[in-house]
């Protein structure tokens, strides 16, 4: 980044400097070469002024004297004075300009070099700390305990490999390097560029002085990485009960999950908040249903339309969604926060993005959101609307990307881990988006029947389908019918509704057909139970593991209500059984008066939420909590 080599000659040493200055006479000379005649002067004169202020000749006519053809024009000048002059100031910039962008150039290449060797010494702490005594305990444990610990063992490392996953991609691709690489060396082509100084030197002074502010800030961003790069970790291995104890920055690794040491320091600032497993079904706390009280006074009300969906936000909120067209967001005493105005019909499902952002997706039916009727029918049926697709600013409630849909209701969607969206809707199209282009890079025809539900395991997509069926995908949407599962003549008599995942290769289904099945993937049968009222919804409740048992517990809604507290121990595979607990509420009367919906939650604070239609047709809330 540098003067074009005319600009850099010095016409008295024909000499290349990287400050040659422009005199007067139109000579241009070295920096240090005037430095040399004012320090001269100085001692020949006795003069006590800095070498800027002493007033120097032209060293070119010094020596030349021509009265006759007055060709010997003495110009008076200093240094100060001289460096004042727009040309020169031009050039004292590029220097400085030049001076910056090495600087931040040795930065990057230092902070790559500290990158490269911080993951090497990752990979040797994982190994030298934790692998190794995990399988030294592995190898020291007796006979007896064999089967336990290969199946403890395996586990460990795949959450080791998992965590050591998530932290090289976070160290490989936090720091824009190659960004801000290829914006240099740009800009330092521009400036060779001939045509660069031949425009207002003022101008192109304060352009490079803009440039050399960005560099700036490039170089305190940088010197930030560095100190994340170097941010105190902590390993540990504790025999004791063998758990794995990891802290990385802001991250920390516990009991199989990876959270964030302080929930509140999540910012638009940090990519970590994708490591928080947004899209995975969580699992509420469930209220003793013997002794829960509908709670008087808090009813959600604010919807004019039936509400769809109800779920916990992490941070406690609750989001519900509507056939009015909104979303609402409300604090737990029934509050209305924040509404979200986009669609234009009734909004079916939605999912969290990350903390702060929401995407949700709607019916192919226009509403009047005054009127509330419906602007489809028979008569316009090919007028019929595109449904839409909206990503939330959940801190400031504004759209931050809508998408046109299909031409039909999208039922249910999913996150992928590359951030790509999957929906499932009423003509039976499987389809994948990218949510910052808007485009929909591909879409499935499965059959002409909706696809209900979709969830995401470890390495595949479930869908669960109108009549019946259930369907398993990977991430390309590309269907595995050569599954044994996929073989299977049933999975479901009538319409999937719902789909859990309990872990990486394990799902229940609840179905109109009044069976809830659980399904292992990597067994061929299912365990099933007969509800014999129509499953509308599955919370998983209470989760337990330890070091002797694996069982799961959830609570099923019907459209009779929520019914009863089921249990399913998974640790012996060819005894599964699921059994119900008979935690039965002795009040079956609550909702005699109200027209049950599709939905239900349980929150971390052991409630349990109920849209209903009430006697007088306003859409409300029930809520339920533990009487103490």
């Amino acid at each position: 980044m540098s003067l074009s080599l005319v600009h850099r000659i010095c016409d008295q040493c024909d000499q290349e400097d990287d400050l040659v200055l422009m005199l007067p006479t139109g000579f241009q000379i070295c920096e240090k070469h005037l430095r040399t005649e004012a320090e001269k002067k100085k001692k020949k004169d006795n003069l006590s002024q800095e070498l800027d202020d002493i007033d120097l000749d032209c060293p070119f006519f010094s020596n030349t004297t021509n009265s006759a053809s007055n060709q010997n024009p003495k110009v008076p000048f200093t240094i100060k004075k001289l460096k004042e002059e727009p040309i020169n100031k031009l050039r004292l910039t590029i220097r400085e300009l030049n001076s910056e962008s090495n600087d931040l150039l040795s930065k990057i290449g230092k902070l790559t070099t500290s990158a490269v060797d911080l993951d090497e010494k990752i990979d040797k702490e994982f190994e030298d700390r934790l692998e190794l005594p995990i399988r030294k305990r592995f190898e020291n444990l007796t006979t007896k305990l064999n089967e336990y610990v290969q199946n403890l063992y395996k586990m460990q490392l795949d959450q080791l490999e998992n965590v050591k996953r998530v932290y090289k991609s976070e160290l490989n691709n936090s720091f824009s390097l190659s960004s801000i690489e290829r914006d240099l060396n740009a800009y330092k082509q521009l400036i060779k560029n001939k045509s660069f100084y031949e425009t207002d030197y003022d101008k192109t002074r304060e352009n490079l002085e803009k440039k050399i502010d960005e560099i700036k800030k490039h170089k305190e961003r940088l010197n930030m990485a560095e100190k994340c790069l170097i941010k105190k970790k902590y390993l540990e291995f504790k025999e004791s009960n063998d758990e794995i104890k990891l802290n990385f920055g802001d991250l920390k690794f516990k009991s199989g999950e990876l959270t964030c040491v302080d929930f509140k320091s999540i910012s638009d600032q940090t990519t970590l908040e994708r490591l928080f497993k947004l899209g995975d079904e969580s699992y509420g706390k469930l209220p003793d249903l013997e002794t829960i009280k509908l709670v008087d006074g808090v009813d959600f009300s604010g919807h004019f339309k039936r509400i769809n969906v109800i779920e916990q936000m992490p941070n406690g909120e609750i989001v519900t969604a509507s056939n009015d067209c909104t979303i609402k967001i409300w604090n737990r005493d029934g509050k209305c926060k924040k509404t979200l105005f986009g669609h234009q019909s009734a909004v079916k499902c939605f999912k969290l993005i990350s903390y702060d952002k929401l995407v949700s997706a709607s019916s192919s039916c226009n509403y009047d959101p005054i009127g509330g009727q419906s602007m489809f029918s028979v008569k316009n049926y090919q007028q019929k609307a595109h449904s839409s697709i909206i990503v939330w600013n959940l801190t400031n409630g504004a759209v931050e990307k809508k998408i046109q849909g299909p031409l039909a209701t999208i039922y249910s969607i999913e996150i992928l881990d590359n951030g790509s969206l999957v929906t499932g809707d009423s003509d039976g199209y499987l389809s994948l988006w990218d949510l910052e282009s808007g485009n929909r890079s591909k879409s499935v025809k499965v059959e002409d029947k909706s696809i209900f539900s979709i969830i995401k395991l470890e390495k595949i997509l479930v869908t669960g389908h109108e009549g019946g069926k259930i369907r398993i995908w990977n991430f390309d949407l590309i269907e595995n019918k050569d599954h044994d599962f996929a073989k299977l003549s049933q999975h479901h008599s009538k319409d999937v509704r719902c789909l859990v995942k309990v872990d990486g290769s394990k799902i229940l289904s609840g179905s109109n057909d009044g069976f809830i099945k659980f399904w292992d993937f990597n067994s061929k049968n299912p365990e099933s139970i007969d509800i014999s009222e129509e499953i509308k919804r599955i919370k998983l409740v209470n989760f337990e593991e330890d070091k002797y048992e694996k069982k799961i517990k959830f609570l099923c809604y019907t459209d009779q209500g929520f019914k009863d507290v089921y249990e399913i121990d998974f640790k012996d595979p060819s005894k599964i059984e699921i059994k119900g607990l008979q935690k039965k509420t002795k009040n079956q009367d609550w909702f005699k008066d109200d027209k049950l919906l599709n939905s239900m939650e349980v929150t971390d604070f052991k409630e349990i939420l109920v849209p209903v239609m009430n006697k007088d047709e306003r859409y409300v809330v029930r809520v339920f909590r533990e009487t103490k």
